[in-house]
Formats: C-alpha cells, structure tokens, sequence
C-alpha cells in the first residue's frame, strides 16, 4: 500500500512474499522440469490461490481505512484501471502500427503498476 494510506499489515506483506514466492518459483519449476498434467496444473493454483489472498489481505486493509484514505484509493485504482484498459483497447492500433514488442504480459503488467503508483501520488496531491 501506498505510505501516506497506512502501512500494510502484517498479513498483507506474508501474502505478497507468498505470492512471490509462488510466481518466481512456479515460473522456475515449469521452466526447467517436465512434468505431467497434474503436477503443472497445481503449479498454476498456487500462485493463484496466494494472489487471491493477498486480494484478500489488501480489502481487509482497506477496510480498516478511514474514509478519505479510502477514497484516495478508490480514485486511484479507478484511474490505473481505466488507464490499462484504454492501453489494451489500444492495442490492435499500436501493433499494427509497429509496436507489438511493446506488449507482452510482463510490460502491461508494469505500465499497471505504473500507473496506480502515478495515480496514487495523484490523488494524495489532490486531497492534501
């Protein structure tokens, strides 16, 4: 979470590393074994199951939230939503256009975060 919105709990930051963890090491593991239908698709729910608690650990802090920090947030993720989709929308314009090595899972994903963080500073800025 954002430092002026409150530190994350200590659930929250288990549930990112976790998370982490799970990714890097699902990531490794598809990458260099082989291994059957069952074991790959249980490498795919880990990481999935730990995301959906750090989902989890991120409302449960929200809710502890007062009410403007709250709504910094919600300003905030509004704008880094709506800004990834028009990015996305935008998508089938900009590879024809030449460029397609900008769009991959792994620069969508930054340009999110980019642009929550950016929101974020935003909408702190604002309430100030």
């Amino acid at each position: 979470m954002y430092m002026s919105c409150g530190r994350p709990s200590a659930a929250q930051v288990a549930w990112a590393l976790g998370f982490a963890g799970a990714l890097i090491g699902s990531l490794l593991i598809l990458r260099h074994w082989q291994l059957g239908l069952l074991e790959r698709l249980g490498l795919v729910a880990l990481p999935v199951i730990a995301g959906v608690g750090y989902v989890w650990a991120v409302v449960a802090d929200m809710r502890r939230m007062d009410e403007l920090q709250q709504r910094i947030w919600l300003e905030a993720v509004s704008i880094a939503f709506a800004s990834t989709m028009v990015l996305l929308f935008c998508e089938p314009v900009l590879r024809r256009a030449g460029f397609s090595a900008l769009f991959t899972s792994d620069t969508i994903a930054m340009f999110s975060l980019l642009a929550l963080v950016l929101a974020l500073m935003f909408s702190t800025r604002r309430y100030r």
